[in-house]
């Protein structure tokens, strides 16, 4: 613990009044989810103008129950600052837990015992803070893995942003239609954060990013693996894998190639690329499909589902060192495939892995580029196959997801998908910036970072995010994504920090914008996913 400093990042009577609060109201008793809404309903009375708490993420300290934590946002310096309190009984013991921490003070409340606040930094950058409550402090608040619950996954480049609104889109959705649809993909510990942060105990799916296999000769495809084995070691807290190896699939034994092999060809490759062992397994385990067109898929998916197991089998020796939720969700991804995948090919597949022991809970087919790709009499046999072998389907929003489109994948799956948001969270972010005033700080962010696409429209309309962006300048949608990562070289300060840094500083007014728009499109998604 560190000596006061001279700039308090929470006022001290504002801590006071909170410590009062949770300890005249929770002391002695067990904090429920109801308990918590309660002082929630009671927080508003103190007035407080400077810190705003989250109440659903109050939890005892595990040793010492007179003890608190509670995540706060706090005003300071003219910026929000994101922290963890710790308040305890003066009597208490100290905690080991975080070592680090500020003292905001001591004081006594209400003429009763003496307090001892502390603000530890709590952004979702953060990641021992995060990691040590979350591991700590409450396990609930842990990812875990999905099962067969349909979910709709969120994650982008601005975390701090898009996160705290899904899961508000969660709460609402469990809340009114008694369905749990949180996932997270690829941001860890801001998932960790703000799960947190929004009290959310009911369980949630994440997602690492999908690893993909990819090379052109047997030393590249081995580097490959090796690194998303590496991969794979580094992120054993995430519950959900996507294997994708979809690059090697040999797409010319499929007879819809424009440049199909012979059958002579696919027999003598048949011959090289399994073994004798292999060949007389596969011939007997799919016996009851007709022999030629078993021959090709397997050539066609053989490399990659091999890959796939092997994979797996590192996935589950990772886990195996979790203390909890070592249970894990494995996706096969087809959808880098040149061609789209058909029932028979995504019930081999997972006829396959589940045969060989590495069952995939879910599988993501390649549906093509065309809209009409996303109809339900395309959809439903791919859906019911996944069914019959206890997959889930998994989609990847992609452009042009309109009403129509949702509402046909809903159909087809009946509601039991898992659709991963793609970039639409972080166009909102621009959608905000662009409808500032001319001349603003941040519409002005916003021209340089159209100029610096090469975009030389009038146009700053990315389009109707409810209507698929089809109305919307569709080269600047597409090219924002990229620029956000460059540097701003015509700023006019001299700052040349990229826009991505920049976007950090975004006002909590602009922000909470930003986060409305986000739930709200989460909300809308799931309306038309519920099949």
């Amino acid at each position: 613990m560190t000596a006061i400093p001279i700039e308090l990042p929470v006022r001290a009577n504002e801590s006071a009044a909170l410590a009062d609060l949770i300890f005249q109201h929770a002391e002695g008793k067990p904090l429920t989810e109801e308990a918590r809404n309660r002082l929630a309903t009671r927080a508003a009375s103190l007035r407080l103008q400077s810190v705003i708490p989250y109440f659903g993420s109050l939890q005892h300290d595990p040793v010492h129950p007179s003890t608190y934590y509670i995540a706060v946002d706090a005003q300071s310096g003219g910026k929000m600052r994101h922290l963890l309190l710790h308040l305890a009984l003066a009597s208490s013991p100290a905690s080991a837990l975080f070592p680090h921490s500020v003292l905001i003070g001591r004081m006594r409340i209400g003429g009763g015992p003496e307090i001892v606040a502390n603000a530890i930094p709590f952004a979702h950058t953060d990641r021992n803070a995060i990691r040590t409550f979350a591991e700590e402090v409450d396990r609930d608040f842990l990812p875990r893995s999905q099962g067969t619950r349909p979910a709709i996954s969120a994650g982008d480049q601005h975390p701090d942003i898009s996160l705290p609104a899904a899961f508000q889109a969660y709460r609402t959705l469990l809340k009114s239609a008694n369905v749990n649809l949180a996932a997270i993909v690829g941001v860890y510990d801001s998932g960790l954060w703000a799960a947190i942060r929004s009290g959310w105990r009911e369980g949630y799916t994440a997602e690492a990013e999908p690893i993909v296999i990819t090379g052109t000769t047997n030393e590249e495809v081995a580097q490959s693996v090796s690194a998303a084995k590496d991969r794979i070691e580094s992120a054993t807290g995430f519950t959900k894998f996507s294997i994708d190896a979809s690059a090697l699939f040999d797409t010319r034994a499929d007879t819809h190639h424009p440049d199909a092999w012979s059958d002579t060809v696919v027999a003598e490759r048949f011959e090289r690329l399994f073994t004798e062992k292999e060949r007389h397994w596969i011939r007997g385990e799919f016996a009851q499909l007709d022999p030629a067109v078993v021959v090709r898929i397997a050539i066609k998916f053989g490399l990659g589902l091999r890959i796939s197991e092997e994979l797996h089998d590192t996935i589950r020796r990772s886990r195996a060192t979790q203390e909890s939720w070592r249970n894990f969700d494995f996706e096969l991804v087809l959808g880098g495939a040149q061609l789209p995948t058909t029932p028979l090919e995504l019930s081999f597949c997972l006829h396959w892995l589940k045969a060989r022991g590495r069952a995939a809970q879910f599988i993501a087919p390649n549906l093509g580029l065309e809209k009409s790709r996303y109809r339900f009499e395309v959809l439903q046999p791919l859906a019911h196959e996944a069914r019959r072998f206890g997959a889930t389907l998994s989609v990847r929003s992609g452009l042009h997801v309109t009403e129509d489109v949702l509402s046909q994948i809903g159909k087809a799956t009946g509601g039991r998908v898992h659709y991963n948001i793609s970039g639409e969270l972080q166009l909102q972010i621009f959608d905000v910036l662009a409808e500032q005033p001319p001349g603003s700080e941040w519409r002005a962010l916003f021209d340089r970072m159209q100029e610096q696409t090469g975009d030389r429209s009038d146009s700053r309309s990315l389009g109707d995010p409810y209507a698929g962006r089809a109305d919307g300048n569709p080269i600047l949608a597409s090219r924002l994504g990229e620029v956000v990562e460059e540097r701003d070289h015509n700023a006019p300060d001299g700052d040349e920090r990229t826009f991505m840094e920049k976007l950090g500083d975004l006002p909590p007014k602009l922000i909470s914008d930003v986060r409305q728009r986000n739930t709200r499109y989460i909300l809308w998604l799931a309306e038309n996913l519920r099949g």
